[in-house]
């Protein structure tokens, strides 16, 4: 697939939205296209993007996540990929245009949801599962304009 021409060919893959459960076969594809291109896997950067809700009220965070979501999850692209990344029920709902459609679970396996030291905890996580340049999208929760948006972001990530 596209993550294993770019292991081979490229100097990185670059994911979105992928959930953190799908990152054992994103490794394993990145290793087979890195061994084509004879390449070791530690030359290549791996990076994802990460929209951030953060808040300290969990609700109002996981729900500016899964709005966030609804509108890819009507893509076909990401469609298909949050089918093929175990989340087939939520998928059918968004191809239908349903945004309740987003289940807490997947808005939490592509996303950065709830209070900053969670987020900080769930950003460890990417990193463990192999997300070397995680690029944090920020999303306002609640009433919070997106200026105080992206200041929360950094204050938490600095």
């Amino acid at each position: 697939g596209t993550v294993e021409l770019a292991a081979e060919l490229a100097d990185g893959v670059m994911l979105y939205l992928c959930p953190i459960n799908r990152m054992p076969k994103v490794q394993n594809a990145i290793e087979r296209g890195a061994a084509k291109g004879g390449r070791k896997v530690s030359a290549l950067d791996v990076t994802t993007g990460l929209p951030a809700c953060i808040s300290d009220d969990m609700n109002a965070a996981m729900t500016a996540a899964k709005n966030n979501l609804a509108f890819y999850g009507r893509l076909p692209f990401y469609n298909k990929l949050f089918q093929n990344s175990g989340f087939a029920k939520e998928a059918a709902l968004l191809a239908d245009g349903n945004p309740a459609g987003v289940s807490d679970r997947m808005a939490d396996e592509v996303s950065l949801v709830g209070p900053p030291s969670r987020c900080r905890e769930r950003l460890a996580a990417f990193r463990e599962a192999g997300i070397q340049l995680p690029i944090i999208t920020t999303v306002p929760v609640g009433n919070q304009t997106y200026t105080e948006a992206v200041r929360m972001t950094m204050k938490t990530f600095s």
